[in-house]
């Protein structure tokens, strides 16, 4: 039997026999003693304190393990409940599933997919009821005066619009921050959205909003094609007066699209413009554009051991900035990279040069991320700026800025950029041997046979052959071959 609490202590003390006076703290929950550290005795103040820290930790514990248990409980029950949306929807009791939703929220569960589905057959049953009133009973509805509505304009629409895509953006940090922590998440494909997106969909939404912001909203799809073409010629004329490029106009245009299928798909409109021609885009000219041998020369010249390894990745494994910056130490292993592109989905296992092996050896710690930035962020990442827009810190790129500069090489629209190298390589790939350029890249592999061949269990002889052709043409470390020659003669 435990001594009895007459001190007012949250937790009892045990001594043990023949202890001396040690003894044990515990409490006695739902009839069952559970033990949360040893002291030495009722008067043992820093023991009492170690063991109440435990004791509360453990409450926490239960407390999330209950809530989690009963935020799961209701979640099926509300799947099972409205699975009979498919077959039975009149047996769907909507008021119960409201109150089953508003807990799950409360709960901190996922409740959007149930409530979507609640509005779409409450909408359902209020247009079954409007169709069996008769056609007198409608005229005499359509006459009683309603007072003006807010999200009668486009407005609040396009609104909630720009909310629904800011969730599907935190879903996604979300599941990021899962996997950082090494846990395997789920995720289907165009679920979610990522900050980068986001931020480009909202200045392309902040511009429809000013448009259109004062347009009457009706949900009709006359409705939407208006709201279309206006925004499609406001755009054109930004367009021919160069305020825009044609990316930002393409952008534009894949906005109002998305939003016009949003509506649709929440019961918000009722169909999307058959106009297509509404949601025409310009063909843009390819962009990439290779660094010249004698200007790369320059830049390796004046980069330091870590900025080597940078120069090293973007042209030995088509780099992006990106990538780099997730990059991590346990990649590295038995002179290769093993590198997973998020964007497609493509597994690739990179042949490292000699130089490349020198300098990630140079700077690469044991463990973890293989660039750490300050405080131990990745050298990428996103801050959310005062509109909640999320802004890009790109610290690769700030060092090719510095880089540029200090080696006389032009950088911006009339230069290069860091993204150029992966545009030298991989035009260099292209000239050695066309058939490994798209795995080269990591782009998608468009092939049936992606479905049946292990991603894991690949033979890389033919892109090591590639790879080894590479480093002999874009070989920078080495002298120029004028001067390569001139010193063998000299010796």
């Amino acid at each position: 039997m435990g001594r009895r609490n007459l001190r007012g202590l949250e937790l009892s003390f045990k001594p043990l026999k023949g202890g001396r006076g040690r003894g044990r703290w515990y409490k006695k929950i739902k009839g069952r003693m559970h033990y949360f550290g040893k002291g030495d005795g009722v008067t043992d103040k820093v023991g009492y304190r170690e063991a109440l820290a435990a004791f509360r930790q453990w409450e926490a514990q239960e407390q999330a393990r209950s809530q989690s248990g009963v935020r799961t409980a209701t979640a099926r029950s509300l799947q099972y409940g409205m699975s009979a949306l498919d077959g039975w929807p009149d047996n769907v009791d909507l008021e119960a599933a409201r109150k089953q939703i508003a807990n799950l929220k409360a709960l901190g569960g996922d409740a959007d997919t149930f409530a979507r589905a609640a509005d779409g057959e409450e909408h359902r049953r209020l247009l079954r009821t409007l169709s069996e009133l008769s056609l007198d009973h409608l005229r005499k509805l359509a006459e009683v005066p309603r007072p003006r509505d807010a999200a009668k304009t486009a407005a609040p629409i396009i609104d909630q619009f720009l909310e629904a895509q800011r969730q599907r953006m935190e879903r996604r940090r979300k599941l990021d921050g899962l996997r950082a922590k090494g846990q395997a998440v789920q995720e289907g494909r165009r679920e979610n959205m990522s900050p980068g997106r986001f931020s480009r969909l909202a200045t392309a939404v902040a511009s429809f909003r000013k448009c259109v912001e004062k347009e009457p909203w009706d949900g009709t799809e006359a409705c939407a094609a208006r709201l279309v073409r206006s925004f499609r010629e406001w755009s054109n004329e930004q367009l021919m007066a160069q305020k825009i490029t044609p990316a930002s106009f393409n952008q534009n245009v894949q906005c109002v699209r998305q939003f016009v299928g949003w509506a649709e798909a929440n019961y918000i409109l009722d169909r999307i413009p058959r106009d297509r021609k509404l949601f025409g885009k310009y063909q843009l000219k390819g962009t990439a554009k290779a660094i010249p041998i004698k200007e790369l020369r320059k830049l390796w010249q004046h980069a330091d051991d870590r900025g080597k390894a940078f120069l090293l990745l973007g042209l030995n494994c088509a780099y992006y900035a990106v990538d780099i910056s997730d990059l991590k130490a346990e990649q590295v292993a038995g002179g290769y990279l093993q590198h997973h592109r998020g964007k497609t989905d493509v597994a690739v296992r990179y042949l490292l040069w000699a130089e490349t092996r020198k300098y990630l050896k140079k700077v690469l710690p044991d463990s973890g991320l293989a660039f750490p930035g300050a405080n131990g962020r990745p050298l990428v990442y996103y801050t959310d700026g005062e509109d909640g827009v999320p802004i890009r810190v790109d610290n690769v790129n700030n060092w090719w800025h510095r880089l540029t500069k200090a080696a006389g090489v032009a950088k911006g629209k009339a230069g290069y950029s860091f993204s150029n190298l992966r545009d030298t390589c991989a035009s260099e790939v292209d000239k050695i041997d066309r058939q490994f350029t798209d795995l080269f890249s990591a782009h998608v592999d468009k092939r049936m046979a992606r479905f049946y061949v292990d991603g894991e269990h690949f033979d890389t002889t033919g892109l090591d052959k590639v790879l080894r052709e590479l480093e002999k043409r874009l070989a920078i470390w080495l002298p120029e071959p004028a001067q390569r020659q001139k010193s063998k003669q000299g010796k």
